[in-house]
């Protein structure tokens, strides 16, 4: 959503100039957020599908019109490129991925389109806002209608595009449109909810230990170091696409070593994506931070480690001056 009053950071993610406000009501689950960060590929043309198929990770052969999917893209070494979620607009598929590796992923993409019969380009016509909490869905739900109520469902109403991001332990919802159809239904939360920048969003998404893959970390990880086959974003029952074997083989053969993990350091400067850790007594690297937003204290995170040094030694950045990673509690399980 255009808005002069937005500031952003070196990773795109926005916030208003009353940060320190943005960061009380963000602890309180219940706002609207600029989702100006994310872009959106379109795919038209009869072998659309068909060719993403076998260029994502994920099954887009069974992704069903009214839900969205998580799909990674890798190179021919099993490296994770970047991070969509895919979801049918109009019957038409839609790619969506964090603004600072649209470039990179659609380039890439382009070199193997060859005879397929597929247009990608950027859509710049459509744009999205965040929803989340239980009362500020509940004012969604009265200006536009019912909303889906299953992780990854999406609504289409009124040419908007409505996604379910999860239901616990609050709702959280994007909606996406053109700024004809997205911009009256964001004026209409005026007054009713706190409205925060993009950077709340992410925070959420860090909690749900959901992985965003930036163009400096792009490269860096394996779909099973960021958690990916653990969140939907793999399919090892699909045909082969970039980088297949080597993710199949660590599934099936290999011992995991690395995986990410949540964590907050009590700090005033913010680690980046891309940010070494170490173990407390080791000198070596043994991961890298995937990214970070502010906390209730200092900043949370994603980082990938070495699983044998997350509880036997502890682990620490090093920016100068060590500072220990309190580790946290995932969603989800690294057993699964």
């Amino acid at each position: 959503m255009e808005d002069t009053n937005l500031h952003f950071d070196d990773r795109g993610y926005s916030h208003y100039r009353e940060f320190e406000l943005e960061q009380t009501a963000r602890q309180e689950n219940e706002f609207v957020c600029d989702l100006s960060h994310l872009g959106f590929l379109r795919a038209a043309g009869s072998d659309a599908v068909e060719f993403l198929h076998g260029q994502l990770t994920n099954d887009l052969k069974k992704l069903p019109q009214i839900e969205s999917q998580l799909a990674g893209y890798c190179t021919p070494k099993g490296r994770v490129l970047g991070i969509f979620r895919a979801f049918y607009d109009q019957h038409s598929l839609v790619l969506q991925v964090h603004k600072d590796t649209i470039s990179l992923c659609l380039e890439r993409l382009r070199k193997f389109i060859l005879r397929a019969k597929v247009d990608l380009s950027v859509d710049t016509e459509i744009d999205s806002f965040g929803v989340v909490g239980g009362e500020s869905s509940g004012h969604l739900e009265k200006i536009i209608g019912a909303l889906p109520q299953n992780n990854n469902e999406c609504h289409q109403v009124d040419g908007l595009t409505i996604i379910c991001y999860q239901n616990s332990p609050f709702p959280r919802y994007q909606v996406i449109g053109t700024l004809s159809a997205l911009t009256p239904v964001w004026q209409k939360f005026d007054g009713l909810c706190p409205k925060l920048g993009s950077w709340s969003w992410a925070s959420v998404d860090i909690e749900q230990g959901l992985a965003t893959v930036f163009s400096i970390t792009s490269e860096q990880f394996t779909p099973q170091m960021v958690n990916m086959d653990i969140t939907g974003a793999v399919s090892f029952n699909k045909g082969c696409y970039p980088g297949q074997e080597i993710v199949a083989r660590t599934h099936y053969l290999g011992k995991l070593k690395t995986r990410m993990i949540l964590g907050n350091v009590d700090t005033n400067t913010s680690p980046l994506p891309g940010d070494k850790v170490y173990a407390t007594d080791g000198e070596q690297s043994i991961g890298l931070v995937v990214d970070a937003t502010p906390g209730k204290q200092g900043y949370d995170l994603l980082a990938t480690a070495r699983l044998e040094y997350v509880h036997k030694d502890g682990l620490q950045l090093r920016n100068g001056t060590a500072t220990a990673i309190e580790i946290g509690k995932l969603p989800y399980s690294l057993d699964s």
